[in-house]
Parts: C-alpha cells; sequence; structure tokens
C-alpha cells in the first residue's frame, strides 16, 4: 500500500473532514470580533438574493473585546453618532442587554453572561437565513489562503490549531474581521505595523515623540540596578531621533472585571511564575510619590465604573480595570496595567508566538494587581485600597475559574497598505467625504509606545547626573481640528490593493496610519464600520464585482437603513 506521510495523511483526514462539514458558503466572515459579528448580520439580513454567511471564529468565544475582551461599547466620545438610531448594531446590543437588566437607560458595559447572551440573540435572529457559526477553526498558518490571481478562492482552517482537522472553505467574498489579520497575513496582502515615520505621510504626531507631560514619570524614578543595567520593564538603549519611524505597537493589556463585593470576588492571585523583584519599578514609582501611607490604587490604574451599568443595592458595580490612575502630578499614571514593549514582535510571530505574548501580557497585568495587593513593601493605604477590589466570580461560568478575560487586547497590530491610505491629514481636513461609510468618533488615543532610561534633566529640573524611567510615544486624546472626535471613515480603508485582492474586505486591520488607527481602533467604531463591510460583500456578490467597485450610494443607503449615518451630523453634497 501507500505510505501516508504526515503531510498527505494530514490532507486526506482534512478533505475526509471537509465532505463531513458542508464547507461552501457564499460570504465568510472570519472571527467573531464587534465587527465581524455585525457584518455577519448585515450580510445574512439581506434578502433578494439571500446569501449564505459562514462566521469563523478562532477562539471559543465570540465578540472579542466587547464580551470575551470585557469593555463592551464604553469607548464613545459622540454618544449620538453610536447610538442615535435604534436599527444600529450598537443600539440593539445594548438594548437587549438594558431589557436584561430593566434598566431605563441603554447598558454598554453589561456583565460579561448577559453581554453574550445579547450578542448571541443577535447572531441567530436571522431565521429565513440563519448564519453558520463554527468556533475553534483558525486561518492555517501554513496554505491557509487559496488564491487565484487577485480572487480568494477559499480559506483553509485546523480545528483548535490542529493541521490534522482542517477543513477548506469556499465563498465569493470573504471578510478578514480579526484583531490579527489573518487572511491578510497568510494571504500575502500588503500589509504594515508599528509606527511610520514623519515624513512618509507628513504627519505631525508620527514616528518617534518629544517628551510629553500626559503619562510621563515627572518625578524622578531610578530605572537602574546598582550595575548600571536597566531593571524590568524598562528597555536598554535609548531612542531614535524624533519623526523617526520604528515597529513597535501600542501595549497590549487584559480588562478583568473588578468587584467590591465580598461575596463576589476572587483574590488577586499571583501569576503562575510570580517573581516580585520583576515589579521593582512599580515600587520605586510608589516611592515616588513620597506620600504617607502611599497612594490610593487609583493613582496606578484607572478602576473605571461599567459604563451605563445598572447598579442597584442587590446589584453592586462592577468596574473596569484599565490603564490611568492620576500620577504623582495628576497626570495620567506612567506606570499602570499596559506595559510598553513586552508585545515586540507580536505581529510577525507565529501563532504559538502570538500565544506566548500573550501569557507575558497576563504576566504582568495580574502579577501588578497581586504586587498591589500582597506585597510586603508596599505602603499601607496603597495595599488597603487595592484590597477593596477583586476579580469578579461571576465571570466564571464564561471566563473559567481564573474569573479573567481570555480575550487579548490587541490595541493596534497588522494594518493593511491599499491603494488608499488614511492618514492625520485626510482626517483633520473636515468631514465630507464621498465614499464615507461611517463615523469615527474617539479622539487620537495612543498609549506609551516605549519606556527608557534617560537623564532626569528630559522631565524637569533635576540634575543630569540623575537617571529616570521616560515614557514615549503617547498622544493623550488629541482632537481633530474643527471635527472635535468625529471623522467620516471611507470606504476605501477596507480595501487591500485591486491588484492582490478583489474580494476581500478587511473592517478590522484598516488602511490608515499608526496616528489615525489611535482614533479608529474601538469597538463602537469597528461596529459601524463591520457593519459596511457586510453591506458590501453581499453587493459585490450580488452583482459578481470587485469590491473595489461597489456602488458607493447603494452601499451608503444600506448603511442608513440600518442605522449609521455616513454622514453624522452633516449634509454633505
Amino acid at each position: 500500500g501507500v505510505m501516508l506521510t504526515p503531510l498527505l495523511a494530514a490532507l486526506v483526514l482534512g478533505l475526509a473532514r471537509a465532505r463531513v462539514l458542508d464547507s461552501s458558503c457564499d460570504i465568510i466572515v472570519y472571527s467573531a470580533t464587534p465587527a465581524g459579528c455585525s457584518a455577519a448580520v448585515i450580510a445574512a439580513n439581506q434578502t433578494n438574493p439571500a446569501f449564505k454567511v459562514c462566521l469563523i471564529e478562532a477562539s471559543p468565544f465570540l465578540g472579542g473585546m466587547m464580551t470575551a475582551g470585557g469593555i463592551g461599547l464604553r469607548d464613545t466620545d459622540d454618544y449620538q453618532s453610536i447610538f442615535g438610531d435604534s436599527r444600529s448594531f450598537a443600539y440593539k446590543w445594548a438594548h437587549l442587554n438594558q431589557l436584561e437588566y430593566g434598566s431605563k437607560d441603554l447598558v454598554l458595559q453589561p456583565d460579561v453572561v448577559i453581554g453574550n447572551r445579547s450578542l448571541y440573540t443577535l447572531l441567530t435572529s436571522i431565521t429565513h437565513n440563519p448564519i453558520r457559526i463554527v468556533t475553534n477553526e483558525a486561518v492555517a498558518e501554513r496554505g491557509g489562503v487559496q488564491k487565484n490571481g487577485a480572487q480568494i478562492v477559499s480559506i483553509t482552517t485546523n480545528h483548535n490549531n490542529d493541521p490534522s482537522q482542517a477543513t477548506t472553505w469556499t465563498a465569493k467574498v470573504f471578510i478578514d474581521a480579526s484583531y490579527d489579520g489573518d487572511i491578510v497575513m497568510y494571504g500575502n496582502i500588503s500589509y504594515t505595523y508599528g509606527r511610520e515615520g514623519r515624513d512618509v505621510y507628513n504627519e505631525s504626531l508620527a514616528g518617534i515623540q518629544p517628551f510629553n507631560h500626559f503619562q510621563n514619570f515627572l518625578v524622578p524614578v531610578n530605572p537602574y540596578y546598582e550595575n548600571k543595567t536597566v531593571i524590568p520593564y524598562v528597555t536598554p538603549g535609548e531612542l531614535p531621533p524624533i519623526g523617526a519611524g520604528d515597529d513597535v505597537n501600542m501595549p497590549y493589556s487584559y480588562r478583568p472585571c473588578l468587584t467590591t463585593e465580598k461575596s463576589n470576588q476572587v483574590s488577586f492571585y499571583p501569576p503562575a511564575g510570580y517573581k516580585s523583584s520583576d515589579f521593582l519599578l512599580l515600587q520605586r514609582y510608589l516611592e515616588s510619590f513620597n506620600v504617607s501611607g502611599g497612594p490610593p490604587v487609583s493613582s496606578l490604574a484607572g478602576i473605571y465604573e461599567y459604563k451605563q451599568y445598572p447598579a442597584s443595592p442587590s446589584r453592586p458595580m462592577r468596574y473596569d480595570l484599565c490603564e490611568g490612575g492620576h500620577g504623582t502630578q495628576g497626570q495620567t499614571s506612567p506606570f499602570t496595567t499596559d506595559q510598553p514593549e513586552i508585545n515586540n514582535g507580536y505581529v510577525p510571530a507565529s501563532r504559538a508566538g502570538k500565544l506566548a505574548i500573550a501569557a507575558r501580557v497576563r504576566y504582568f497585568v495580574q502579577g501588578f494587581m497581586h504586587y498591589l495587593a500582597y506585597d510586603p513593601n508596599v505602603p499601607p493605604k496603597t495595599q488597603a485600597s487595592t484590597l477593596e477590589y477583586g476579580y469578579c466570580k461571576d465571570t466564571e461560568p464564561y471566563f473559567g475559574d481564573s474569573a479573567f478575560p481570555p480575550q487579548l487586547y490587541v490595541r493596534e497590530g497588522v494594518r493593511i497598505i491599499g491603494d488608499y491610505v488614511s492618514t492625520y491629514n485626510n482626517v483633520i481636513r473636515g468631514r465630507c467625504e464621498s465614499d464615507s461609510i461611517s463615523t469615527s468618533s474617539w479622539t487620537i488615543d495612543i498609549h506609551p509606545m516605549r519606556r527608557v532610561a534617560v537623564p532626569a534633566s528630559a522631565i524637569g529640573p533635576f540634575p543630569s547626573t540623575e537617571y529616570t524611567a521616560y515614557n514615549e510615544g503617547q498622544v493623550g486624546f488629541e482632537h481633530f481640528t474643527g471635527n472635535g472626535s468625529v471623522w467620516e471613515v471611507k470606504y476605501a480603508i477596507m480595501l487591500p490593493k485591486r491588484v492582490e485582492a478583489t474580494n476581500l474586505l478587511v473592517p478590522v486591520c484598516v488602511s490608515v496610519s499608526h496616528v489615525v488607527f489611535g482614533s479608529i481602533r474601538v469597538e463602537p467604531t469597528f461596529l459601524q464600520i463591520g457593519q459596511a463591510a457586510g453591506a458590501a460583500a453581499w453587493l459585490a456578490a450580488r452583482d459578481g464585482v470587485a469590491v473595489q467597485d461597489v456602488n458607493i450610494a447603494e452601499l451608503q443607503a444600506l448603511q442608513r437603513s440600518n442605522g449609521v449615518d455616513p454622514h453624522y451630523g452633516h449634509t454633505c453634497p
């Protein structure tokens, strides 16, 4: 008989399994992030014709950061533009949450179990043309995307990342709604990551940034051991010149739920392999406050009330652990729950490499809270204020017994380079874009990108013989000239180059600069862009045209009928 090599065996098994699974679809949405979920619902809900929509998710969870990540839809700067129309996906989800609680307001950040239920209700609401939902299916790292010229023919997924359990899925149109851009990366689509230099698109906020008070050390904190090597969470070496580009992405984090309700607390346990010496910079930063008993935990991290959560005597408030806090001089805390550069190398990493980075980030967040709660060196007021909180035990049915969210907050990863790239100069010049499909309603919010050792004189009137930790790259809630925080999102930023893909839409890893990604990167905005991706995929499939050639007026009309105004608050020609 024929000897089956492992690869051939995998192919044969894959074919056998593919026959069992009906894997032919009309529209494939890869990744059940908010953008993916809204895209799938819009695409499946169109009739005339009704196309078969498959929603394929790599993890066991649906909803990305909105549910499995814990942040709901809290990041809205302009409430009306996101929740002003009851036909939009954002409104419907928040309203289902509201009904579940019997609250008087939309609930933008519910308990994860309720948020997940509301999402599932929306995903399964299209009874005339049900969305096919599969989980634990990730695009294969080798040969995961099959193309014929610029046409994606199929994608191959591995169940639980096991190449011997492969399924090949065909479709007319594909939407890559993943945070990691798997179809983009394995499909030979031009992409970038990190920061462009100032000269690439002539953006004033691009590249390495000058000194900024926002989220920086304003009192010197020694970054060195006695032997002059840097302590943990300070990067060795010097910064490149101001305006230079680099390959660093915004820091990643986790956003666990916290509660003060003792009966619902899981204590701040140490992560596996925990060493208190890793948090020496945190200890030195605490001491730099120079206040009796130490600063409260709210000086070190943002512990934010869940957005529009209907707290009551029987339902205590829930809190979102976020970077933030009020530092030594009221600035946002420079040492907090998101740590620059522990995510270095994430984009080009293998899936195993990405999981290892996620573990490093998890170690940092869990170790940070454990240190503040239990280390004997922590000042008493700091410790007591930390111990008022714990992780929310009632998330365990969804998150497992760690009561810790499974979804890594990938604030910024791959960005496609399409035929058009949106830059800072495009988004500040005014709002009317002929191909606008939604609005973005968040300021430019870029967290510290790097932390290095510098002479203390760089941060204030301190001797240059002394050294301090120093954060670089943060842009604190920069508004747009004339626009406030609202600007129009062009359809073009979802499109790969025409020569590379004519049937792929990319609503998350969009074709924008690092600076613009700092504004567009929030889930309420992704929901709106996802709706447009779903509508555009349906139009492209219906008309048999390239995604680059869909009828924009019809796409905008579909957005409006689904509750998203492409020219919100503006009359455009």
